[in-house]
């Protein structure tokens, strides 16, 4: 065979391989719910640029179009900017984890949308994917006021002609965002317990990242991270896998009022750094439970082929595409989306 023949087969044959892994990587797409959405972009308090602001809102009628779909991550499909079904709606604002993005957890945002609630999910300027500062992330004081600005711009704007009804208000969040949410309930973290805390666990993937960007954990603002913000107007809050229970300031455990509800995912043991049990058995009338077989970033979206070799195999990457757990992520996010909507028609029903 001469070197022509065998470059011309060699170029056929990872052609046809290239073929079928585009192939493979259009396969399996989840199959969300459709309802209206709007990306508006909206400068939240103490930030210099505007930033994405996501709604999933009920919406019967208006053209289907898919977005968000990309080589690594699916999409999902969507009445874009179609006006929003008659009725003051329930709403739930929702804080996405520690280098995130909102439009990652689109299978429970369509879901409770098309369980008749509005969902707003900002993406927080300094904590998202590709823009993520440990300084930023631990100033505290930043998510709760984002998503507490959020309330009044919907009532006031009513992007994509949405209501909302004051009085039922939710507040849910994933990992650092889980948190946030929950010192909007009255839970307080303590300044002073975060350094203890890496100093315990210094193998903790967050104190890692702590370390690695340079933040010095006993000068953390103890007004910044430590005070309270909890928010009169949130009725009911659900945390899945939050961030930082041995950071708790155990004194505030008792102050929540509202109906708070913990979610960890367990696969065989919760980290120390996620695992709430404990912290949830001290706030009054809080729920806690754990969905096995699962890990951390199974909260998040089924990543598409290419995500889960390409992101999944690097190092920064560890988890988010690639869970290995015996329990496959839609399966999760299937029960992830039952306990949410359970959740909030009990308790921010008319």
């Amino acid at each position: 065979m001469t070197i022509r023949r065998i470059v011309a087969t060699l170029t056929a044959c990872l052609a046809l391989a290239c073929a079928a892994l585009l192939w493979m990587n259009a396969q399996n797409r989840p199959d969300y719910p459709v309802t209206g959405y709007s990306r508006q972009m909206v400068t939240l308090p103490g930030e210099s640029t505007p930033t994405a602001v996501h709604l999933w809102y009920p919406a019967q009628s208006g053209p289907v179009t898919r977005t968000g779909d990309s080589a690594l991550f699916w999409g999902f499909a969507a009445r874009i900017d179609a006006p929003a079904d008659n009725g003051a709606h329930p709403m739930i604002l929702f804080s996405h984890g520690s280098g995130g993005r909102a439009a990652l957890h689109a299978g429970l945002m369509t879901a409770l949308a098309a369980a008749g609630f509005v969902v707003v999910a900002p993406d927080h300027p300094g904590s998202t994917s590709g823009d993520s500062d440990p300084a930023i992330t631990l100033d505290l004081s930043r998510r709760p006021a984002h998503l507490d600005y959020l309330i009044d711009w919907v009532r006031e704007t009513h992007p994509a002609d949405i209501n909302i009804d004051p009085e039922r208000i939710g507040a849910m969040g994933f990992s650092m965002g889980a948190f946030n949410v929950l010192s909007m309930a009255g839970v307080r973290a303590d300044a002073a317990g975060l350094a203890q805390y890496c100093r315990d666990f210094p193998a903790m993937s967050d104190c890692i990242w702590y370390a690695e960007g340079g933040i010095d954990l006993s000068a953390v603002s103890a007004d910044s991270f430590g005070r309270s913000f909890v928010n009169p107007r949130i009725r009911a809050v659900l945390a899945i896998d939050p961030a930082l229970p041995r950071v708790v300031d155990d004194t505030s455990l008792t102050n929540p009022t509202i109906p708070v509800r913990v979610l960890n995912l367990r696969n065989g043991t919760i980290p120390v750094g996620l695992d709430w049990a404990a912290a949830t058995a001290a706030i009054p009338g809080a729920t806690w439970a754990a969905l096995d077989g699962a890990s951390h970033f199974s909260a998040m979206d089924p990543c598409r082929l290419m995500g889960r070799l390409i992101i999944g195999l690097s190092a920064s990457g560890e988890g988010i595409c690639s869970d290995a757990t015996p329990t496959p992520r839609r399966t999760t996010g299937t029960a992830l989306v039952d306990e949410a909507i359970a959740f909030f028609r009990q308790h921010l029903a008319p």
